[in-house]
């Protein structure tokens, strides 16, 4: 898919949170970079963190893990970061699929500095603890507050089209054939001539259009297809495993358990209640 930011109200958007909050709100892109607007950044602390070449590291994998976390569940998703402090990570939603998110952070928890993280004394021990001491202390209530905000935050950039995605061409092609064909054996090959493109070609598009490999693709449009099958059709499970390209009922279980995180039966009697 092509991504089109509105720049302006999405700058306006994240000014207006992180003034009213006091927090640090950052937009990412599928591909996890960050798409900044407003000049919103790091605290003091935290950039002192990311310029030590020891830590610096570990802030990007933190980050990278908690985006991870967050596009498996689909759903708010926190943690507290190696130097110690809340990050939140919510999705954003476009036609059932994760396009990118919101990480709320930088979110000060405990009055008591993390010194097993920074050892050995000196001045950087010293100047990272004086930023740290300086940080705002946030509670419970408040932290739920700016989590419900972020929430309504992220609703309400997809309702205004502050992010827009247009399918390209082949990403277009790509769906609709998956969609058409689940029930069959899906080749790269197959999709490569559907879309007059080279194998490489494909895997770039479904890449950058839904952030994962083709298979990881195929695999979701499966899963999403037998979702309405065990919600809206008396089909048994079997039955549908078959319908949407499993061969193997079991297989097909283990895939959907991992997906939804309940099984195929679960997820029926759930629909029907």
């Amino acid at each position: 898919m092509l991504t089109k930011y509105d720049t302006e109200k999405l700058e306006r958007a994240m000014y207006d949170f992180n003034r009213a909050t006091g927090v640090s709100i950052t937009l990412f892109d599928l591909e996890k970079n960050p798409v900044t607007f407003g000049g919103v950044g790091s605290c003091q602390y935290c950039a002192s963190i990311s310029g030590l070449k020891e830590h610096k590291q570990f802030c990007a994998k933190s980050n990278s893990e908690l985006l991870d976390k967050c596009r498996k569940s689909r759903q708010l998703t926190k943690h507290i970061c190696r130097a110690g402090l809340l990050d939140i990570a919510i999705p954003l939603i476009h036609a059932g699929e994760v396009v990118g998110y919101l990480m709320i952070g930088q979110i000060k928890q405990s009055p008591s500095f993390p010194e097993k993280l920074f050892v050995g004394g000196g001045e950087v021990y010293d100047l990272l603890r004086q930023q740290y001491e300086l940080l705002p202390l946030f509670d419970e209530e408040k932290i739920d507050s700016i989590i419900n905000i972020g929430t309504m935050l992220t609703k309400y950039i997809m309702l205004e089209n502050m992010v827009h995605h247009q399918p390209s061409r082949i990403s277009a092609v790509i769906e609709s054939y998956v969609d058409e064909h689940l029930g069959e054996h899906i080749s790269i090959d197959s999709l490569a001539r559907k879309t007059h493109t080279s194998v490489s070609g494909i895997y770039k598009a479904i890449r950058q259009s839904f952030g994962c490999t083709p298979g990881e693709f195929i695999c979701k449009r499966r899963i999403k297809k037998a979702c309405a099958l065990l919600a809206d059709s008396e089909l048994s499970i079997s039955e549908i495993s078959y319908a949407v390209g499993f061969t193997d009922a079991a297989h097909f279980s283990k895939k959907f358990k991992t997906a939804c995180g309940v099984s195929p039966l679960k997820y029926r009697k759930s629909a029907d209640n």
